[in-house]
């Protein structure tokens, strides 16, 4: 046998031998976004700017879709991948894949192994069979959620104190919209009068006011529940969503 002939044999046998990878392609979700489960002390691995995902992640996201691949185990000639780098292989895949559709990240959802076929293996002295496994795996496609936004949403609503003079304001109440405007109203001689042209933004633990005409204002907040605290002045304020 020439080089040639060598050459072309051994294509052959990787060619045939190669575990083969199928795809289910993204079943978009038509639900409803909620806030999904997270948790703290995720360590996810990184393909090609996808984030994998063994657990719920660390931070909010929305749900893409999903997407289900499989495949078996590559075999050339006594060499047969391992069922740890065929799960890799098979989730690299899916990883590669989601970044298409515009996601940052996959959640392994669930994996199944399964005996794909036997194959026989050996030489002109002797022949044994070797199990062929394969992997059936799917993976949530998600999107992480803009952080602004979603800092903003922790306040949004209509929060009201009666506190009196505070900050030249007599029973203030804010109304935190989710395009970032703000509503703001106090009570003046008895009656309650709006300050036009307000704004927020919240980051952390800290949420910035724009009243009118007045510079930026940065202010410490809490929230329990329907009860915020807006340090004021250095006071702490307690206000009640409405």
């Amino acid at each position: 046998m020439n080089k040639i002939e060598i050459t072309i044999l051994i294509a052959s046998i990787v060619i045939i031998g190669s575990g083969c990878t199928s795809s289910s392609g993204l079943r978009p979700f038509r639900g409803v976004q909620k806030e999904w489960k997270t948790s703290s002390g995720a360590t996810p691995d990184n393909v090609g700017g996808i984030l994998i995902y063994k657990t719920y992640p660390e931070k909010p996201y929305e749900i893409i879709g999903s997407i289900e691949v499989s495949g078996s185990q590559w075999q050339v000639g006594g060499l047969t991948e391992s069922q740890v780098q065929l799960e890799k292989r098979i989730i690299k895949n899916a990883a590669i894949e989601s970044k298409k559709y515009g996601a940052d990240a996959i959640i392994v959802s669930k994996q199944n192994q399964y005996l794909d076929r036997v194959a026989n293996v050996g030489n002109d002295v002797g022949q044994h069979t070797i199990p062929i496994y394969g992997n059936r795996s799917a993976v949530t496609v998600i999107r992480f959620k803009n952080e602004s936004s979603l800092d903003n949403k922790s306040v949004v609503g209509t929060w009201s104190s009666n506190i009196t003079d505070i900050n030249n304001f007599t029973n203030p109440t804010f109304k935190f919209n989710e395009d970032g405007s703000c509503d703001l109203s106090v009570e003046v001689n008895g009656k309650r009068e709006s300050i036009p042209n307000s704004s927020y933004s919240v980051s952390g633990e800290t949420i910035t006011v724009k009243i009118g005409n007045k510079p930026h204002e940065k202010m410490k907040y809490r929230r329990i529940e329907n009860i915020m605290y807006i340090t004021i002045d250095g006071q702490e304020v307690k206000f009640t969503k409405i």
